[in-house]
């Protein structure tokens, strides 16, 4: 179904009026001590970088005469360490993040499962024909059925052979994960995620929340390997982590979370030529 010009401008509507609200909601509504979050992150940007707000200047004149030209700096202090713990949790050991593990009783693809039981069977041949029987039938009395004599051998033989196949099929389940580990923490590496991360921190340790968006599809470039062992630069489109500034980040707030809520708006600049790329794109 395609969009037409009016559909277009009124969707453009809705994500103004949506952008409006939330910025006067989030510079009217009181959080705490009769202020409201807008004016609470710009005293903490303030706080960090050392600097008194107007209002607070204000307020030491009148209330001592004079404005104190040295400030500690306990709130950089205690930002930039709580910062520097969780990266050093997370960021350096992104394998503790997550791990991959396959169940019990993994399901593996037919071929795979396949293969495997004919390298059973096999054993069991070679069981056999070391123990010097050739033919199965060897093993049925005259009736066609399983010699009594040897039928609880044959029962234990095929318990651990069982048990062999079952190892074998969580070894390759094991094997698949690892390998979707590695790929995973190969993908956050790549996708920007340290340098997310450690903004995200420090947006979370000085104002009390933090922002990133996944994934973020953009064009990169990344490093292929070529048939003849070489690499070279190719253009790849891949997800991407990409923190969000506090400041710029406007939810609705209509729900108890960012994920159930009606929308939530980035305030961004672009470039006049992203500005002119987007306009020849049908989708702007």
């Amino acid at each position: 179904m395609e969009t037409t010009q009016d559909q277009k401008d009124d969707l453009a509507g809705v994500v103004m009026e949506r952008y409006r609200r939330a910025k006067e909601y989030r510079e009217s509504h009181i959080v705490h001590q009769g202020k409201s979050f807008e004016t609470l992150i710009t005293r903490a940007e303030h706080q960090f970088r050392r600097e008194y707000t107007a209002e607070d200047s204000a307020d030491m004149m009148n209330a001592f005469g004079f404005v104190p030209s040295r400030y500690l700096g306990i709130v950089q202090q205690k930002v930039k360490a709580t910062q520097a713990w969780l990266n050093d949790l997370v960021i350096n050991n992104l394998d503790s993040m997550f791990t991959v593990s396959p169940s019990p009783n993994p399901t593996l693809d037919k071929k795979s499962l396949d293969r495997i039981r004919q390298g059973v069977r096999q054993e069991l041949r070679l069981k056999m024909s070391t123990a010097g029987i050739t033919d199965p039938n060897l093993l049925l009395d005259a009736n066609g059925k399983t010699d009594s004599r040897i039928e609880n051998y044959l029962i234990e033989q095929v318990r651990a052979l069982k048990q062999v196949e079952q190892a074998r099929i969580v070894t390759l389940a094991s094997s698949s994960a690892k390998t979707v580990q590695a790929t995973m923490r190969d993908l956050m590496i790549q996708g920007n995620f340290r340098q997310a991360y450690s903004m995200y921190t420090f947006d979370r340790s000085l104002f009390g929340i933090g922002v990133m968006k996944f994934p973020d599809w953009r064009r990169k470039p990344l490093l292929a390997h070529g048939s003849n062992g070489g690499a070279k630069l190719t253009w790849q489109t891949v997800p991407w982590f990409r923190h969000v500034r506090v400041k710029d980040f406007f939810p609705i707030a209509d729900a108890i979370d960012y994920q159930t809520n009606t929308g939530n708006t980035e305030f961004t600049y672009v470039t006049k030529s992203e500005l002119i790329n987007m306009a020849r794109q049908d989708h702007y």
